[in-house]
Parts: C-alpha cells; sequence; structure tokens
C-alpha cells in the first residue's frame, strides 16, 4: 500500500476467503484500522469510512457485511464487551481495542463459564487468561472455550489441589506491559492461519505462541449431554460393543491429541535408552494424566505424575500399550454418575455392604453409575466410589472411601477383550490379598523348562543385574492361573537396596501368560527404583518415606519390603515345591469362550459380574474401549491394612492351605 493508491486485502480466519478494495492508500489505511476498533452500526461504519468516497465506502460496507466479517453489537466505548468476565480482563478489554483486534470478532473472557461479548459466530475466537496464559479457540464450536479452559488448567495444579478460583479469573494477573506482550504474540499466530474446530493457540510469557488441539471435557455442561442416557439405552449400548468382535478403528489425529504437549491430558515419555538399558533393548515408555475436574461448583486437580509404563520387544507397541493405559487411566478418573438416589429404594442397587461390610448405607441420596451383571445380563446400580478413581472428598462427600487403584479397570481394541483383562486383574489381586492375610502355604515352582522368549528376555534382563526370581503357585479356586513372584536384589542398585524385596501377582488363563505377566511389572519396578533413583524415593530414610507418604498415602506399603529389616514378614513362603508346568488350567482358545468360563465362575459362586462402560468421546475416537469391572465379594486390593474387608466371606472362608485363622498382622505389600 502507497500513500497514492493501495488495495487493502482481508482474510477471514475461519474460510480463508480474501477481501479486498482499492483506493487511495493512506485514507484506505486510516479508515480501516479506524473501523477495526469495533464500530457498532452501519452509520458509524460509514461515518469512519467518509475519507472514501461515497460508492467505496458503501461497496466496502457491503462486501464486510456479505462475507460476515464485521457485525454490529453492543458494546462500551471502543472496546469489546466484556461480561461476568471480573477484574482480571479490565486490563485486557482496552487493549484489544487499542490494538483494533477484532478480526476475527473475538470473544474475551477469563472466568467460568465464558459469556459471549458477541452474537454466536463460528468465526468468533475466545481469548482466555489462564493462569498467566493467554489462550484462544473459536467461540462456538465442539469442543468449546470451557472445555479449552479445563484442559489447560490441568498442566497448572498438583494432584488434590483446589483450583477454583484460578478458574474463576483469580489467579495471577500479568501486568500492562506483559499483557500486551501477550496480545501482540496472540495476534501474530491468528494472523497465520485459520482455527479449526478443537484447536488453540497457547501463549505463554516470554515464550510466544504455538498451536495445539484439545479434547471435549467430560465436565463441560456445554458439550456433555446435560442427560444421561437412560438405564436400558446404556445396557443395550454395552451387550451391543460386548457381542461385537470387531476392533475400534481410531480417528485420525485422535491419539495424537491425547497426548498434545500444551493441552492434552496425557503425558507419555519415550527413553530410547542404549542397548541393555532396558528389556529387549527396546524403549522404556512411562507417562502421567492431565486432569482438572469440575463438580458441585468446585475445581480440583487430579493430575498424577507417573505411574504408567510399558516395555516391549517392539517399540510401536510399547508406546500403544502405555498410551492404552492412559486412556483406561484417565477414563476412570472422569466418569461422572449416571443418577442420584436413596439406598435401598431400588433393588437393582448393589449396597455398599456388599464391598465392605463394615459399611452401612444411610437413607440418604447418593450417587451410583449404571452397570450390567454379565451373569444374568439385567441391568444394577454400582455405588459412585466403586468406579470412579481418585476423586477428592471434595466433589462428593458422601463418599464411603476414596478408591486409588484402577482395579477392575481395562482399556482395549473390544469391549469383550477388556472386560476379561479387568476380571482377570481382580480374581489375581483377591488371590493376592487371601494369600497374604491367611498366610497361605504357597508351594514355590521351579523356573519353567521352555519359558516363552518374553518370560526368558525379562527374567534375563532382572538377573543379570543381580535381582534373584522365586516364583509360587498363588492359584484359589478360579479357574485362572495366578502367581506370586518374589525378586530380590541381590546387590544395591539405586534405590533398591541389598536384600530387598518385591512381591508382584500375574494371572492368566494359562501359567506362562501370569509368569510373563508378573515380570513385566517386576521390570516396570526395577526400572523406577534402581534405574532412575530419587532421594524421595528412598526406602531405608525415614524421613524421605514420611514426606513422600504424604502425596502417595500408599507409598510405605509400596517400599516397606525394600527394607531388609522386614524380610521375615514374608518368610513363610515357599512351604512345598513343584514343577512349573504342574500348575494351570487348560486355557481357553477364544474371546468369547474366556467369557463363557468366567461366567460360569461368577455363577457358581453365586457372585455379580458387574461392567461399567467407561468409554468416553476421547477414547473411543482413540480406537480404546474402556471399562470398570466390579464383583461385589471379592478382595480388592487395599491401600492400608485397615482398609482391607476382613469380614467378607472370602477372606474368612476355611481355604485348605490356609496357615492363619486370624488376618496376618503384618500389612500387604503393594506393587
Amino acid at each position: 500500500m502507497s500513500a497514492g493508491k493501495g488495495r487493502l486485502v482481508m482474510q477471514r480466519v475461519t474460510s480463508g476467503l480474501e477481501l479486498s478494495i482499492d483506493g487511495p492508500g493512506a485514507d484506505l489505511c486510516a479508515a480501516t484500522l479506524v473501523l477495526l476498533k469495533t464500530p457498532t452500526s452501519e452509520r458509524a461504519v460509514l461515518d469512519l469510512l467518509r475519507p472514501l468516497d461515497e460508492g467505496q465506502a458503501q461497496s466496502f460496507w457491503a462486501l464486510l457485511q456479505e462475507h460476515e466479517v464485521v457485525r454490529p453489537y453492543h458494546h462500551e466505548g471502543r472496546a469489546p464487551r466484556v461480561r461476568g468476565a471480573g477484574s482480571l480482563l479490565d486490563p485486557l478489554a482496552p487493549l484489544l481495542a487499542e490494538g483494533g483486534w477484532c478480526l476475527p470478532p473475538l470473544l474475551v473472557g477469563a472466568t467460568w463459564p465464558v459469556e459471549p461479548a458477541v452474537s454466536a459466530r463460528r468465526g468468533e475466537v475466545a481469548l482466555l487468561l489462564c493462569g498467566g496464559d493467554l489462550v484462544a479457540s473459536l467461540a462456538r464450536t465442539r469442543p468449546c472455550p470451557r472445555c479449552l479452559m479445563l484442559r489447560r488448567l490441568a498442566y497448572l495444579g498438583k494432584e488434590g489441589e483446589e483450583q477454583t478460583l484460578l478458574l474463576q479469573g483469580r489467579g495471577r494477573i500479568p501486568d500492562r506491559k506483559a499483557l500486551r506482550a501477550l496480545c501482540a504474540d496472540m495476534l501474530l499466530e491468528l494472523q497465520k492461519e485459520p482455527l479449526d474446530s478443537g484447536e488453540a493457540i497457547v501463549v505463554q510469557p516470554g515464550e510466544g505462541g504455538g498451536r495445539a488441539v484439545f479434547l471435549v471435557h467430560p465436565d463441560c455442561e456445554s458439550c456433555v449431554l446435560r442427560r444421561p442416557p437412560s438405564e436400558r439405552a446404556f445396557a443395550r449400548d454395552l451387550l451391543k460393543a460386548l457381542d461385537d468382535p470387531q476392533p475400534l478403528t481410531p480417528t485420525p489425529g485422535s491419539r495424537e491429541a491425547l497426548i498434545d504437549p500444551f493441552l492434552g491430558p496425557l503425558v507419555l515419555e519415550v527413553d530410547p535408552g542404549r542397548r541393555g538399558l532396558y528389556p529387549f533393548d527396546s524403549c522404556f515408555v512411562w507417562g502421567s494424566v492431565r486432569l482438572t475436574r469440575w463438580l458441585h461448583e468446585k475445581a480440583y486437580s487430579m493430575s498424577t505424575w507417573g505411574g504408567m509404563h510399558s516395555t516391549h520387544p517392539a517399540p510401536a507397541m510399547a508406546q500403544l500399550i502405555a498410551l492404552s493405559e492412559g486412556a483406561e487411566r484417565l477414563a476412570t478418573k472422569s466418569v461422572r454418575p449416571h443418577i442420584h438416589a436413596c439406598p435401598g429404594s431400588d433393588p437393582r442397587m448393589i449396597p455398599s455392604s456388599a464391598f465392605d461390610p463394615r459399611f452401612r448405607d444411610e437413607e440418604r441420596e447418593r450417587a451410583y453409575c449404571f452397570a450390567v451383571d454379565l451373569v444374568t445380563r439385567a441391568p444394577r446400580l454400582v455405588p459412585y466410589e466403586e468406579v470412579v478413581v481418585g476423586l477428592p472428598k471434595e466433589l462428593y462427600a458422601k463418599a464411603r472411601r476414596i478408591e486409588p487403584f484402577y482395579s477392575g479397570a481395562a482399556s482395549h481394541t473390544t469391549m469383550a477383550q477388556a472386560v476379561v483383562h479387568a476380571t482377570l486383574e481382580l480374581l489375581g489381586r483377591d488371590a493376592y490379598m487371601i494369600s497374604w492375610y491367611r498366610r497361605r502355604a504357597l508351594r514355590r515352582l521351579e523356573w519353567p523348562k521352555a519359558p516363552s522368549n518374553i518370560a526368558r528376555e525379562r527374567a534375563r534382563y532382572l538377573r543379570s543385574r543381580g535381582i534373584g526370581i522365586e516364583i509360587f503357585d498363588m492359584t484359589l479356586d478360579a479357574p485362572v492361573t495366578a502367581l506370586l513372584v518374589r525378586v530380590t536384589a541381590k546387590r544395591a542398585r539405586g534405590n533398591w537396596p541389598e536384600g530387598g524385596a518385591l512381591l508382584v501377582a500375574g494371572v492368566g488363563f494359562d501359567a506362562m501368560a501370569a509368569l510373563e505377566h508378573a515380570l513385566g511389572l517386576a521390570c516396570g519396578q526395577f526400572i523406577s527404583f534402581a534405574l532412575q533413583p530419587s532421594p524421595a524415593k528412598d526406602p531405608l530414610d525415614p524421613a524421605a518415606v514420611r514426606r513422600t507418604a504424604r502425596m502417595v498415602p500408599f507409598w510405605r506399603l509400596i517400599v516397606r519390603y525394600f527394607n531388609p529389616r522386614h524380610s521375615d514378614a514374608h518368610a513363610f513362603l515357599g512351604q512345598g515345591k513343584a514343577r512349573f508346568e504342574e500348575v494351570g488350567h487348560r486355557a481357553p482358545g477364544t474371546i468369547s469362550e474366556k467369557m463363557e468360563v468366567l461366567r460360569r465362575f461368577f455363577e457358581e459362586q453365586s457372585l455379580s459380574w458387574l461392567v461399567t462402560r467407561l468409554t468416553d468421546e476421547p477414547a473411543k475416537e482413540a480406537g480404546f474401549e474402556v471399562v470398570k469391572v466390579v464383583v461385589p465379594g471379592l478382595v480388592s486390593l487395599a491401600p492400608s491394612r485397615a482398609d482391607v474387608p476382613f469380614a467378607l466371606p472370602r477372606m474368612q472362608r476355611a481355604w485348605p492351605d490356609a496357615t492363619r485363622e486370624a488376618p496376618n498382622p503384618d500389612p500387604h505389600p503393594l506393587y
């Protein structure tokens, strides 16, 4: 554009359409800059375009209206109207007006919920301040700016930290200079290319801006169904998915969205390592969950650091396994209750006493999730706290307990496979808890004569690093093989002291699958304690154990038997010997056969086999079915000895190999 004559070219952010007009360069430039300060009516626009002749002004106005680049809306002075945004936006709105940043029109907000300042159009962009960052997304699409705000908050808090004030815009407020820099970086990013649905721009102080993608948030009232599905529809869809043998197909880009570095709810770290460092000479993948929950007008961080890990001969498969585990953890942390009702008001309700006889249901309204009993294929109602994981008491004060583990949760490409994996885990942990607290006389098993390649490599990896391996037959009454594997350090490595032991349970339809499972868990813990040491993980430092236990309440049970002084507590293991090949059952072949074997067992034991489907939108698009299996009456893995339901009939049964009637006084090890 020159002072004599010029052409103004404007590009729509939403569609990329270009608008152009010729005119006197200086006048055109001045008029356009004024125009972008949010005029409010046709008359006002035409007044601002007076430097142009009448024909040019009219055609320019018509062109802008035709393509909805500018539209009349209420205003306050020259600033975009901001409703309900609070004091945080007081410095932001004038800056937007001073910069003339209304192409595309902007929604401005920093509180909950984001309120529209202009009419609802796809081309509008929402700007929000979040913990000192400036973020932007399309204003009237799905996922919406509320989803964006919650996804970003998940990166700004520690587990259990309340974020309500931060969500309401009362967090750190940048000064005027810093805010101006953020807005300038945001404008540059907005001008580069149009935003798509589910795409955002994140501008961080001193670091500039970057593009990101974000997913629908389970607590967003705008994007998630306000009314849950009916119980009948839930049961119908669950049984239909259960009978479908076809694996889910991931939507392109959906798995990448789960691990977006700015807004993804999962964080995966891939350490390629070096030859000999990790099992199979492959990579080691570990991950974390980033999630903020918004319930009952309160926001709390439910993010967890670490806890997911995977190794596999194929690096791509190791990453896929970790991603699937992440989808499982994310879904179990994100689940919402389906109904609220008074206990005992419906015969389909599972009472809390079925999980622990110490619980007594009071006559007050409680939250429940829909489930289906796979023994009878009948709908049931399960207490919410038996399904959701890690939900703070502040978000559900009526919870009998807080479930810290993911027992009975599983993710797979088909629902039937997910149900089988989740059920095997429950049966293995039931056998583990009963074996420990009744001090069962478990037989020591010889190393198998023909181990699988996976079992052989995992054992070689541990033994070559000074870790001894012992196998015990822990099989109980279920038609699966349960093994207890004890691994003991022959020399100190990192945070794993000499003589320290780790006990892990493995379960499968055959003994080799159970052994592979247990050795995989042992390898993961070896990498965490021996190869990634930290003063906070030192099991021999009482002060370090106390500090870490404040953040991880069950930490004491994790590290207790790493201390050799407690080795006498598990000296009862190994009464009798047997060949590895002597244990196990005839493994069923197909997934439907495995389902039928499990169904018959629960029917014979008069146990309910409850399944609730947790497959939310992010999991389904990524190609994962997520379930939570709940079996009232099985002994679940507890975060402390005080939480163990000793009064359950299975814990008190007269098992033929039990050496104690009273519960073992030593607390169980966690793995």
